[in-house]
C-alpha cells in the first residue's frame, strides 16, 4: 500500500510540474467562450493560435475580447516604442494592455497599435520573402509531335517601409523538333510605404517574343499606388505612373521610344471557406503618343490549397494589343493548368 501511494504521489507531483511547464495561452472571444493554445501571430485582421484538438485556427480580431499569454508577447505602437504585454483586452475603441514584467494596466487607442507579435523583418531586422514557381507542360505524340512548357516565378521581399517585387514568364512551344513560340515576360516593383497603405517606388518590364518579331520591349519609371485591402483573406493593391516605353522589332530593325501611362492591379480572396483563392492581376500601357495605342497583359484564375508547399492553379491568360506588331493578332488567350511549390 505504501509504495503504492508513493508511486502514485510521484506521478502526481510530475504531471502538475508538466502541466506547470507547458504554455497555454488563452483567447477569450466576445460571447465568452474560451481557447486554450499557444497564440502565435496576428496575420492582418485575424489572429492565429495553435491548438492541441484543431491545430491553427484563425480568429477574426472583432470576435476577440481579450487575449492572455503565460510568456509575454511584444506590441509596437505608433511611436515605434516596443512594449511587452501578457493581457490584451479590447474595450470599445481603446485597448487595455498588462505591462511586464510591471504588472501595470494602460490603456491605448486601438490605432496606437501598430503590430502585435511583430516579426524581425517588420522591425528592420533582414527580409521576409515568399515566393511561388509554377510549371504547365503539355505533350502531344502522334502524326505531329508537339511540346508546350510554361514557367512562370512570382517573388516578394519585404521589410518595414520595402517592398520588392518580381514576375517572370516563360512560354516556349515546339512543333516537330522546330520552336514555334519562344515568349519571356518579366515585371519588376520596388515600393516605399509612406503609410500603411500608400507608397511610391519605380515599375520596370522587359518582353520578348522573338516569333512576333518584337525583339525587346522595355519600360521604366515611376509610380504611386495603395493597396486598399490588406487582410488575411482578401488584399487589393493598385499602382500607376508615367513611364517610357522602348520598342524595337527585329524583323525591320524598327524602334521606337515613347511615354505611356501605365498602370498594375492585383486582386486575391479566399473563397469556399477559405479552401481555395481566387487571382487576378493584369498590366496596362496606354501610349500618349498614338491615342489607339493600348496594350493589356491579364492573368486570371483559381489556386487551390497548399499541400507540403505544393498548389495547383487553373488559369487564363488574356493578352491585347490595338496596333500590333505586323504579323501579329491583336489577341491571345492561354488557358493553363498548373503545378507549383510556393514558400
Amino acid at each position: 500500500m505504501f509504495c503504492r501511494f508513493k508511486g502514485s504521489t510521484v506521478l502526481f507531483l510530475i504531471f502538475v510540474l508538466y502541466v506547470n511547464t507547458v504554455r497555454a495561452d488563452e483567447l477569450i472571444l466576445n460571447n465568452g467562450d474560451r481557447i486554450t493554445g499557444t497564440f502565435i501571430k496576428r496575420d492582418g485582421d485575424k489572429f492565429e493560435f495553435k491548438t492541441s484538438y484543431a491545430g491553427i485556427i484563425r480568429v477574426d480580431s472583432e470576435q476577440i475580447s481579450e487575449i492572455r499569454v503565460d510568456e509575454s508577447v511584444q506590441l509596437l505602437l505608433t511611436n515605434e516604442n516596443l512594449v511587452n504585454v501578457n493581457k490584451i483586452r479590447n474595450s470599445g475603441e481603446e485597448v487595455v494592455i498588462t505591462l511586464v514584467p510591471e504588472n501595470m494596466e494602460y490603456t491605448l487607442n486601438e490605432g496606437e497599435v501598430v503590430l502585435v507579435a511583430p516579426e524581425p523583418w517588420q522591425l528592420g531586422d533582414g527580409f521576409d520573402m515568399s515566393g511561388r514557381v509554377d510549371f504547365s507542360l503539355k505533350l502531344d505524340r502522334g502524326n505531329t509531335d508537339k511540346d508546350q512548357l510554361d514557367i512562370d516565378v512570382e517573388i516578394s521581399m519585404e521589410r518595414i517601409q520595402d517592398r520588392f517585387r518580381a514576375n517572370g514568364q516563360w512560354e516556349i512551344d515546339k512543333s516537330s523538333g522546330f520552336t514555334t513560340k519562344d515568349k519571356l515576360d518579366t515585371l519588376l516593383e520596388y515600393n516605399r510605404f509612406i503609410s500603411d497603405k500608400y507608397f511610391y517606388g519605380l515599375l520596370g518590364t522587359v518582353e520578348q517574343d522573338e516569333f512576333s518579331d518584337l525583339n525587346v520591349r522595355t519600360s521604366l519609371g515611376p509610380m504611386i499606388g495603395s493597396h486598399f485591402i490588406n487582410k488575411a483573406n482578401m488584399n487589393l493593391d493598385f499602382s500607376g505612373g508615367i513611364v517610357a516605353v522602348y520598342e524595337e522589332e527585329s524583323g525591320n530593325n524598327i524602334s521606337r521610344t515613347y511615354p505611356s501611362l501605365a498602370w498594375v492591379l492585383r486582386f486575391n480572396r479566399m473563397i469556399f471557406n477559405d479552401v481555395l483563392q481566387f487571382y487576378h492581376r493584369h498590366m496596362v500601357f496606354m501610349d500618349l503618343e498614338q491615342n489607339n495605342g493600348v496594350i493589356v497583359n491579364s492573368w486570371t484564375g483559381l489556386r487551390g490549397p497548399s499541400i507540403w508547399g505544393i498548389v495547383t492553379s487553373l488559369e487564363a491568360q488574356l493578352d491585347w494589343d490595338t496596333d500590333p506588331i505586323a504579323g501579329s493578332e491583336k489577341g491571345d488567350a492561354v488557358y493553363r493548368i498548373k503545378l507549383g511549390y510556393q514558400w
